[in-house]
């Protein structure tokens, strides 16, 4: 058994515990391609989608009802912060801890949604939600540790100096997951699904500070090109010249642990670790938002596809009511010995033109 690994890395025997790693490596990888292949054919819709409602083709789709449509349904759903509201569920019982706790997590979450990300956050999600189809929150936990220095403790008549860390601040960030980001295991509902993945694209200097430098020396960054190098393509591993690797995030339910891996990092899995948040539904983001329910299939529906043919039959009569309009045209023929002729055509409303010949007129 030898390890598929990068340049100027010594081959060596493997053990037992990395050929594991290995095997379980490939089975993900695995799993994650058929999880694009499911989704492919909405995930080339979403991008037309949102193209059309960009106008990029603004010829072809001159009446865009579709951004007209979405921009009308847009404040109707979202048009300002939501107020939150935490109760007791026993309003009857006269606990005053739970009262008191009940007004902790009200004014802490009124704290968190006051912070502007959020409502940048719930946009973006709003029009992937009316575009896509598909909405993703994800919930991230950020704590601020600093470390102490100096705890001195006696201990059988000898000093130890001991470091700790503490924790100075932590808060709960929403952030919108892109939707092309996102990928879900098998499952006709949400109950069925036992992992999600997110993407991200890392550099070799983000890659080295979450894994790890040695991690980092033994990836493979992609090709990018060179605009000041005519247009030719090298591969870089510096962040300053655009290499980026693709990473993708795991979160298996059923092991209850957290995987990181590339495709651009053969020697197993860039980390595993357990549960870390310690969640009820383990997984950090609440269910997607579905602009259509389906209990046969996760994959989601646009909210365009259901007016489609309205759509591109308001686009062929625009194109032929231009093409008439474009057509609509004064020609005509006259005496050039009445010269007045051509001076009515440039005439402004209520104007009279002299004429030297009126009995020729």
């Amino acid at each position: 058994w030898l390890p598929e690994i990068g340049p100027g890395c010594a081959m060596t025997e493997l053990s037992q515990e990395q050929i594991d790693e290995l095997k379980l490596r490939r089975k993900w990888i695995n799993a994650i391609k058929i999880a694009q292949k499911s989704e492919k054919d909405w995930l080339d819709q979403s991008k037309k989608i949102f193209e059309r409602y960009r106008g990029k083709n603004a010829k072809k789709n001159s009446f865009n009802i579709l951004y007209s449509n979405t921009d009308t349904l847009a404040p109707a759903i979202l048009n300002s912060p939501p107020k939150p509201d935490v109760r007791r569920r026993f309003p009857d019982n006269n606990d005053k801890l739970s009262k008191a706790v009940s007004e902790v997590l009200g004014r802490a979450l009124t704290f968190s949604i006051d912070d502007p990300s959020f409502m940048e956050s719930m946009e973006l999600n709003l029009y992937d939600y009316l575009l896509a189809g598909r909405a993703v929150s994800r919930v991230r936990y950020v704590p601020q540790i600093q470390a102490i220095e100096g705890m001195e403790s006696m201990e059988e008549e000898q000093t130890e100096s001991e470091g700790y860390e503490e924790l100075q601040w932590e808060q709960i960030i929403v952030e919108q997951v892109q939707f092309e980001d996102f990928l879900r295991g098998p499952g006709r509902t949400w109950a069925e699904v036992c992992w999600i993945a997110f993407k991200h694209r890392l550099d070799k200097e983000e890659i080295a500070e979450k894994f790890g430098p040695e991690k980092a020396e033994a990836m493979a960054f992609d090709e990018v090109e060179d605009e000041f190098d005519n247009g030719v393509k090298r591969k870089d591993d510096d962040r300053f010249k655009g290499g980026t690797a693709e990473v993708w995030e795991i979160w298996d339910k059923d092991k209850k642990q957290v995987m990181s891996l590339s495709a651009n990092f053969s020697e197993g899995f860039l980390s595993i670790l357990p549960d870390p948040l310690q969640l009820r539904g383990f997984f950090p983001i609440p269910k997607p938002l579905y602009a259509f329910k389906d209990s046969t299939s996760l994959v989601p529906v646009p909210l365009f596809e259901p007016y489609r043919q309205q759509a591109e039959e308001l686009d062929r009569i625009s194109g032929r009511i231009n093409k008439i309009i474009d057509g609509i045209k004064v020609r005509g023929i006259y005496d050039a010995v009445i010269s007045e002729l051509g001076n009515l055509m440039q005439g402004d409303d209520n104007s009279l033109i002299p004429a030297q010949n009126l009995s020729m007129l």
